[in-house]
C-alpha cells in the first residue's frame, strides 16, 4: 500500500538520523552543531506523490523533458539551465557570450519568488509560468544577467566574468549583491519583518562564501593583481549601501571596512597597474569609494593619490578625462578640509587665522582649475554615460568642501585679535554659502529630472537603480548639510525616500537622525540635519 502520510522536508541527514531538522538555510542547526556538512533538503518536485500507475509514469517521463527544453531557453541567459538545486552548491558556469533575453535585462525578474514552504528557497528559484508546474532554476542564472544590467555602463564588469573562475569571488559577490536587490524590492521598507531573519542567514552565507573566495584569491602570488578581486571588494560596498550600513558612526561600519580593503589592494597594486585599460576602468570605482570615504569622515586623501593620478594621465582616454578632473579635485579638497576641520573641532582661533589665507586660497584654486578642465572644448564635446556621474561628485565635493570652509570663516570671524578684516571674512562666507547652494541646487535638479518623480510610475529597473546608488552621497550631502537652504535640504529628503522605499536602496532611511523620514522631510524650516 502507498505511503499516504505528509513527506519530510527534513535535510537528508536529519532524515537519515531520524531526527528533528529545523529547516534553517543554508544548513540546519543540528548539522552545525555536531560539525557536518549539511547535504541540503529535498527539491520541491520530489515532495510531490504520482500515480505510480507504469504507463502514467512512462508519459509524464517522456513529456517532461520537453516541456523542460522548450521554456528554460526562453528564460535564461545560459545555454544550459539548471532544473533544481536541492543545497547550497557553488555556481553553475554562465555563458557570458550569449544573448541576453531582452526581456530579463530590461527589467529585475521580480516574479522569481523563493519556492513555497522553504525547501529550497536558498538556491532554487519558482518562475511563475503559466504552465502545468512550475520550473525550478538556480540562481546563478539571474545574478549575473542583474549584476550587468545594473552595471551596464561598466563594461569591465563582462570582462572579468568572462575571463575569471566561474567560482570565483567576483561571481558570490554577483549572488550577493543581487539576492539583496531582490529581496529589497519584496520587502522594500520592512527593516524588522518575520521573514528577515531566513533572508539575513541566506544573505550571510553568501557573505561568507564571497569573503573566502577574495581571500584565497589573495593568498596567490598574483592575487593582488587580479581585477575581479578589487571590483569585487567595490561590490561589497555598494552591497553595504543597499542593506544601509552606514551609520551615524562611520569608523564601525563595514562599508568603511570594505574601504580600507579596497586602499589596501589599490596600494600594493602600484602604478604599473594603471596602465590596463580593464585594470584601471576598476581602479576608478574604487579610488572614487575611497575617496567618498575620506570626504563623508573629513580625513585627508591616501598618500598616494596624487601619484596614481599624475600616472594615469599620461595614458588615459579622452572618456576618462572627466573622472581625472573630479578626483583630483577631490583629492584636494579631502585634503584641505581635513586640515580646516581639524581646526575648527580644537576650536584654535590663533591657528586658524595663520593658515585661513593659505587654506581658502588652496580650496578656491583647486575649485578653479577644476572648472577650467571641465570648460576645455574636448570635455564639453565628451558624450560618457558616466559624465553626470562625475559631475555630481563635483557638486557634492563643493558642497562638503565649501561648508567646512564657512565654518573656519566662523571660527576666525570670533578671533579677537584676527588679522584679516571684516569685511573680508563676511564676503568670503557670503562667496562659500553662495558655492553650497549652487552646487546643492545641480545635484537636486538632475536627481529630479533622472528618478521617477511620481512614486506610482514603480520604475525598479537595474538601470534605475544604478542611477539611483550613485545620487545617495551626493544627495545625502545636500540633505544633512546645514549650509544648504531648508527647501533644498527638503527637496534631497524627499528623493533619498523614494530611493530608500521604492527602490529599496536602505542607506537612503539611514540619514534621518531625530525622528521619523516624513516628519523631518515635512518640516521645511528645521529639518533635522547635522554636520558632515
Amino acid at each position: 500500500m502507498p505511503n499516504t502520510g505528509k513527506p519530510s522536508k527534513d535535510c537528508h541527514l536529519c532524515r537519515k538520523r531520524r531526527v528533528k531538522c529545523d529547516l534553517a538555510r543554508p544548513q540546519c542547526q543540528r548539522c552545525i552543531k555536531y560539525g557536518a556538512e549539511c547535504p541540503g533538503y529535498r527539491d520541491q518536485q520530489d515532495l510531490l506523490f504520482r500515480d505510480a500507475n507504469p504507463a502514467n509514469t512512462k508519459k509524464r517521463n517522456k513529456r517532461t523533458p520537453q516541456l523542460l527544453t522548450g521554456q528554460t531557453d526562453t528564460l535564461t541567459p545560459s545555454a544550459s539551465s539548471h532544473a533544481s538545486s536541492s543545497s547550497f552548491s557553488s555556481p553553475s558556469t554562465v555563458n557570458l557570450d550569449a544573448d541576453l533575453d531582452p526581456n530579463l535585462m530590461a527589467t529585475v525578474p521580480t516574479d522569481l519568488v523563493p519556492l513555497a514552504g522553504g525547501d529550497d528557497a536558498f538556491g532554487t528559484f519558482q518562475v511563475q509560468m503559466p504552465m502545468a508546474r512550475a520550473i525550478s532554476e538556480h540562481w546563478t542564472n539571474h545574478s549575473i544577467p542583474i549584476l550587468l544590467n545594473v552595471y551596464s555602463t561598466l563594461g569591465f564588469l563582462r570582462r572579468m566574468l568572462s575571463c575569471y573562475p566561474t567560482e570565483g569571488p567576483l561571481v558570490w559577490a554577483a549572488h550577493l549583491f543581487t539576492r539583496t536587490y531582490v529581496i529589497n524590492l519584496r520587502f522594500p521598507t520592512a527593516i524588522h519583518n518575520e521573514t528577515m531573519d531566513e533572508n539575513r542567514r541566506e544573505l550571510g552565507a553568501y557573505m561568507g562564501k564571497t569573503i573566502s573566495a577574495v581571500a584565497q584569491a589573495l593568498n596567490q602570488p598574483d592575487g593582488v593583481f587580479r581585477d575581479d578581486v578589487l571590483a569585487t571588494v567595490w561590490i561589497l560596498a555598494n552591497y553595504e549601501i543597499l542593506i544601509g550600513s552606514l551609520g551615524r558612526d562611520p569608523f564601525q561600519s563595514n562599508w568603511h571596512t570594505h574601504l580600507h580593503g579596497l586602499y589596501s589592494i589599490m596600494k600594493s597594486r602600484g602604478i604599473e597597474n594603471l596602465r590596463s585599460d580593464c585594470s584601471r576602468a576598476a581602479f576608478w570605482t574604487g579610488f572614487n569609494l575611497v575617496q567618498v570615504g575620506c570626504l563623508i569622515s573629513t580625513k585627508s586623501s591616501p598618500p598616494e593619490s596624487q601619484a596614481w593620478l599624475e600616472s594615469i594621465d599620461h595614458v588615459i582616454s579622452e572618456d576618462e578625462r572627466l573622472a581625472l578632473i573630479a578626483s583630483v579635485l577631490m583629492v584636494k579638497v579631502a585634503t584641505i578640509q581635513s586640515r580646516m576641520f581639524a581646526l575648527v573641532e580644537a576650536d584654535d582661533k590663533e591657528a586658524a587665522a595663520r593658515e585661513y589665507v593659505s587654506l581658502m586660497g588652496e580650496l578656491t584654486a583647486a575649485e578653479h582649475e577644476a572648472n577650467v578642465g571641465m570648460a576645455m572644448p574636448e570635455i564639453e564635446a565628451t558624450v560618457d554615460v558616466l559624465g553626470p556621474y562625475w559631475r555630481n561628485m563635483y557638486c557634492a565635493t563643493l558642497v562638503k568642501g565649501y561648508h567646512i570652509a564657512q565654518q573656519l570663516v566662523n571660527l576666525v570671524t570670533h578671533h579677537p585679535l584676527c588679522p584679516i578684516p571684516l569685511a573680508r571674512l563676511e564676503t568670503e562666507r557670503t562667496y562659500c554659502l553662495e558655492r553650497v547652494r549652487s552646487s546643492a541646487q545641480e545635484i537636486v535638479d538632475f536627481a529630479s529630472e533622472h528618478l521617477p518623480r511620481d512614486v506610482r510610475s514603480q520604475d525598479h529597473s537595474p538601470k534605475t537603480l544604478f542611477e539611483a546608488l550613485r545620487l545617495v552621497w551626493p544627495l545625502t550631502a545636500v540633505y544633512i548639510t546645514q549650509s544648504t537652504t531648508p527647501e533644498q535640504a527638503a527637496s534631497a529628503g524627499r528623493l533619498l525616500l523614494y530611493v530608500g522605499r521604492e527602490l529599496g536602496i536602505r542607506q537612503a532611511l539611514e540619514i534621518y537622525p531625530d525622528s521619523e523620514p516624513e516628519q523631518a522631510v515635512s518640516q521645511h524650516g528645521s529639518v533635522a540635519r547635522w554636520d558632515l
